[in-house]
């Protein structure tokens, strides 16, 4: 049984060779860097074993084709990143809020590149691959620096 058909037998209450397991963790040593992004997921999925890879993207990658600035420094002693300015000061600036062209975009340029990477060093294998994409709530919250859902 492969990943892929262990999983639908799982989902579909039918009996499986072994369970299905995946877990995920954020990769911030890397996931800055499409090519070593791509490499350190592909190693984790080897690693583990898991029967399903969710991308481990940079968790601003959301928010950085937005104008914020973007502080890293914290990363280094297992902190986490955090916006250091927004266009978002208060909910009217949520109006002002254009689209988001791909073709514009450097984080999600960035995101996409890392993907087509990993699926290519995945050719041939059995393994289902989600992409994360971040809610647009949570990614007006991160805007907003966290003071959305105050």
């Amino acid at each position: 049984m492969n990943k892929i058909e262990r999983i639908q037998a799982a989902v579909n209450g039918q009996k499986v060779d072994v369970y299905p397991f995946s877990f995920w963790t954020h990769l911030p040593h890397c996931d800055l860097d499409p090519v070593l992004l791509a490499d350190n997921t592909y190693q984790f999925y080897k690693t583990y074993d898991i029967d399903l890879i969710k991308t481990m993207n940079n968790g601003m990658y959301s928010c950085q084709d937005y104008n914020c600035e973007i502080d890293y420094s914290d990363i280094e002693k297992g902190g986490v990143a955090k916006i250091t300015s927004t266009p978002i000061k208060s909910y009217n600036d949520f109006g002002y809020i254009g689209k988001l062209e791909i073709e514009n975009s450097v984080a999600i340029k960035r995101e996409l590149y890392s993907l087509e990477l990993l699926l290519e060093k995945l050719k041939g294998e059995d393994v289902p691959v989600l992409f994360t994409v971040f809610s647009p709530l949570t990614t007006l919250n991160k805007l907003s620096n966290n003071k959305l859902l105050e």
